[in-house]
């Protein structure tokens, strides 16, 4: 058994171990926060650099793989008689690329320069999150929630200056820190948005991100999202933003 797959069965039977303190047959009307699932994203992004670093626009492709799992569940085992709290525990593997013709730095005398990159990451977190019931038809529960992340990141980036190419890669530690509010709108609608921190790199100074999702449970087992995202940027981007989809499979414990 290779490495990537002894990693797969682990992670897996890892959640499995995990979420049995949060067990429960009902799925439906609890969004995405309380709900065991695997997640598979993709999206366009779309780089504004700053001034004197590149004329024009960059783009790129982002992707990820997420493990979601309850640890505690309002109401559930050990929760019984808390109906009020909650936490996720969650396993993220992310993966960007980059593609820039035409790049030009001023300060190092870079022109007309072609770059590609690749990002890596994998993080493990958690998501303690407060569930007020409403009553209501609409907007059936409010839960506000944290959101915190630590993992390992690397980057490459191949540069190619009138003909000569360089290649270069860093690793770094990463973080994340925030939070957010999903909305449980109907039984299969809920709408969500967050605030983070990003940690930097060697290059690269810390960043903040927004970001708004809109998910639709078809049942208890599948469920599409369509996401946007900010970034406020840092010393190399000016702002960027994302749109994408991801896919959602349940599993109806």
């Amino acid at each position: 058994m290779n490495m990537k797959k002894t990693f797969l069965v682990s992670v897996s039977a890892f959640l499995m171990a995990v979420s049995a303190f949060a067990y429960s047959k009902k799925a439906e009307g609890e969004a995405n926060l309380g709900r065991m699932y695997v997640e598979f994203g993709g999206g366009a992004s779309f780089t504004d650099l700053e001034e004197g670093v590149n004329d024009s626009n960059q783009v790129g492709a982002v992707a990820n793989v997420e493990f979601n799992v309850p640890v505690f569940k309002p109401g559930v085992n050990t929760m019984q008689d808390i109906d009020w709290f909650g936490m996720d525990l969650f396993v993220n593997l992310g993966y960007g690329y980059t593609d820039l013709d035409g790049f030009n730095d001023d300060a190092n005398s870079i022109e007309n320069a072609n770059l590609s990159g690749n990002s890596f990451n994998v993080a493990v977190g958690l998501k303690p999150y407060l569930s007020v019931k409403t009553g209501w038809d609409f907007i059936q529960a409010i839960k506000p929630f944290a959101y915190g992340s630590a993992g390992y990141g690397w980057n490459s980036l191949d540069a190619t200056v009138d003909g000569e190419k360089t290649s270069f890669s860093e690793n770094n530690f990463i973080y994340n820190y925030g939070g957010g509010v999903e909305l449980v709108l109907t039984e299969s609608f809920s709408l969500s948005g967050k605030f983070l921190w990003h940690s930097g790199s060697d290059d690269f100074k810390t960043f903040r991100t927004i970001d708004a999702e809109l998910t639709y449970w078809a049942n208890s087992i599948v469920a599409f999202s369509v996401f946007g995202e900010w970034n406020f940027g840092n010393d190399v981007i000016k702002h960027s933003k994302t749109f994408g989809l991801k896919v959602r499979f349940g599993f109806g414990r």
